[in-house]
């Protein structure tokens, strides 16, 4: 019994889940699942509408507007990802703000900045 364990170890390790198939499947489906949902962010000029997870019928109208717009793709091939799109956040903010979550998961300097402003102009309005 030993042995056993000691060889699906040494499996589990290389990442060998074929002892495990309903986990191997799993895996496989949600590694696929997460790819799709966000390649969108890494790709927006070879999308596949088809293949597109969680988006919103805006959102998806919005990212083929990104798709055909080869100012943008200029834009898109001389920057970062990151920057990119925050470049698009004004006329995107919604696909923006999403693809940035995923990019920038951890609250930056930026996003403080403009919170802490957001609430100062709050605060003089009223």
């Amino acid at each position: 019994m030993m042995k056993k364990l000691e060889l699906w170890n040494l499996r589990l390790s290389k990442k060998n889940y074929d002892p495990f198939p309903k986990l191997n499947n799993f895996i496989e489906s949600t590694e696929e699942e997460l790819y799709n949902s966000i390649n969108w962010i890494r790709q927006p000029f070879e999308i596949d509408t088809h293949q597109i997870n969680g988006l919103t019928s805006f959102e998806e109208d919005s990212l083929v507007n990104i798709f055909t717009d080869s100012s943008l793709k200029i834009q898109f091939n001389q920057k970062s990802l990151e920057n990119f799109w925050l470049h698009v956040r004004k006329d995107y903010p919604e696909l923006s703000s999403k693809a940035l979550e995923v990019l920038i998961p951890f609250p930056t300097t930026y996003s403080c900045e403009k919170a802490f402003s957001t609430l100062v102009d709050i605060k003089n309005k009223f």
